[in-house]
């Protein structure tokens, strides 16, 4: 009895996993971002301004590295001035949302990843 239920969770588990996949190429192909997705850049950009970026919504390796990176991070944006505009460019073929984001002091290009849950997978700006 217990192998036929480690066998239902297992097809579970690869039907979920094949729903995400399918869900990502369809978003990929559409260039559609992901749900909040804008909505986490611009609070996470904020909350890295103030020096106090909410970690609890993060993955542990992007939390991990955001705290490594606080100081230099904190002062690109402090640097950068207000957000002026937030402009969403695309997905890129890993399925990260691609936003370029307008400060009064410059123009930078954000990559965001989101985890099921709305927190933050990863995200770089160059």
């Amino acid at each position: 009895m217990a192998r036929n239920s480690g066998q239902a969770c297992g097809r579970a588990e690869e039907k979920r996993l094949a729903d995400e996949a399918a869900a990502l190429a369809q978003r990929v192909k559409e260039q559609r971002p992901a749900p909040r997705s804008e909505a986490a850049l611009r609070r996470n950009i904020e909350e890295l301004r103030r020096g106090q970026p909410d970690y609890s919504q993060m993955s542990t390796t992007l939390a991990d590295v955001t705290r490594q990176q606080l100081v230099a991070l904190k002062d690109m944006v402090v640097k950068m001035g207000a957000v002026q505009s937030v402009t969403f460019k695309g997905v890129g073929p890993g399925g990260r949302d691609i936003y370029e984001v307008k400060f009064e002091n410059g123009l930078t290009e954000w990559r965001i990843g989101m985890m099921a849950d709305g927190g933050l997978k990863g995200l770089a700006s160059a």
